[in-house]
């Protein structure tokens, strides 16, 4: 059994300035992007939070989907401030970055990028600090960094195990979130909630965290349905989604990800769609095609859905369909037979064949 997580997580309404005297440092460098952050006040909350005597700098260059050289040039940047804390402030991507220039602040400033990234698993780091402010990745409370390989055209995961310290999740940020951006990473964190529930590596105790998350969807999935609807959500409805991206990143934390993340990283840099949009594409293929039928009754039930089809149809019509290039599939076929790391998290022997029924109402192959 695996059941580990040691991020200490406050999730409540004005939990930043509640809590932020818990940051640890007295220089601390916060990593966001240009806007969100400043639109739904975490950024103030957070270097309010922290006290009057911190030292503060901010990095408000995180891009989506943050790339090794925008990791780099911030820690570049900030070298000389010489940070004691960092502090991811937004989506995924910023909570990413942070915890990536935390490693490249804890090492030489010569040291193999490569190496430092995806070879050496216990590479040194700052505390990270994450404050989320979307409903998806879950990175708050997992280990993971993930990155875009510019050169490669793909996106890689960092392998040092690097948990934030400290979460504090305010679900009152979402108030501010786009319907199209919360759909994405919604679906994101269904993805994450599914596949951890099928791993080969769950159990029945780190499955909860999925159990408890595809209820939640359930209960929210309506306010998906249409822009109208999503606005007139409350706090309560948003608690649920911020809840249930939080649940998907314990269910990864312990089980990993699995054949629909594989297939969508690449695909998710080529067509320069959202990530959460690009892994949703697999999932009805990979339901369907999961050889254990009891369990994928019990997804498809636990959100509310009579069947696969009918999940599928609700995807479809909250996030449309994509046209993916025949050569681009098989691609990325061939590199899903030959990730040993993504195959090891399916129960079952995959092949050609079984990839190739994938495609449906999400996603077409173009020739």
């Amino acid at each position: 059994m695996k059941l580990y997580n040691p991020t200490k997580v406050y999730f409540e309404n004005g939990c930043v300035a509640k809590y932020g005297n818990e940051i640890v440092g007295k220089r601390i460098l916060i990593l966001t992007g240009k806007n969100s952050s400043k639109a739904n006040h975490s950024l103030d909350d957070v270097t309010d939070g922290v006290g009057a005597d911190a030292q503060i700098a901010v990095f408000d260059e995180v891009e989506s989907d943050p790339s090794i050289a925008a990791v780099v040039k911030a820690a570049k940047q900030y070298r000389n401030f010489k940070a004691d804390v960092c502090i991811g402030v937004g989506g995924g991507s910023a909570i990413d970055a942070a915890k990536a220039v935390a490693v490249l602040l804890a090492n030489d400033e010569n040291a193999d990028i490569e190496r430092l990234f995806f070879e050496e698993r216990k590479a040194r780091h700052l505390p990270v600090v994450a404050v989320p402010t979307t409903c998806g990745t879950g990175s708050e409370v997992t280990p993971f960094s993930v990155l875009t390989d510019t050169e490669k055209n793909t996106k890689r995961t960092i392998f040092s195990q690097l948990y934030p310290q400290l979460a504090l999740v305010d679900p009152r940020y979402l108030r501010t979130i786009s319907y199209k951006d919360c759909v994405s990473t919604c679906a994101d964190a269904l993805s994450h909630l599914i596949e951890a529930f099928l791993s080969s590596r769950a159990n029945d105790y780190n499955r909860l965290y999925s159990t408890a998350g595809l209820n939640l969807f359930g209960e929210f999935k309506d306010h998906l349905s249409e822009p109208g609807k999503f606005e007139k959500a409350g706090d309560t409805v948003r608690e649920k989604m911020m809840a249930c991206a939080m649940l998907g990143g314990y269910a990864i934390a312990a089980n990993g990800t699995s054949i629909p993340h594989g297939l969508a990283n690449t695909i998710t840099h080529d067509l320069k769609i959202s990530h959460g949009r690009s892994v949703i594409l697999f999932i009805p293929g990979y339901l369907r095609n999961f050889e254990n039928r009891e369990a994928v009754d019990r997804i498809v039930k636990m959100l509310g859905f009579g069947s696969v089809d009918e999940l599928e149809d609700y995807l479809h019509f909250i996030l449309g369909s994509v046209s993916v290039p025949e050569k681009l599939w098989h691609s990325e076929i061939e590199k899903m037979l030959s990730n040993t790391h993504k195959l090891s998290s399916y129960p079952y022997e995959m092949t050609r064949d079984i990839l190739e029924k994938y495609p449906g109402s999400l996603f077409c192959i173009q020739s």
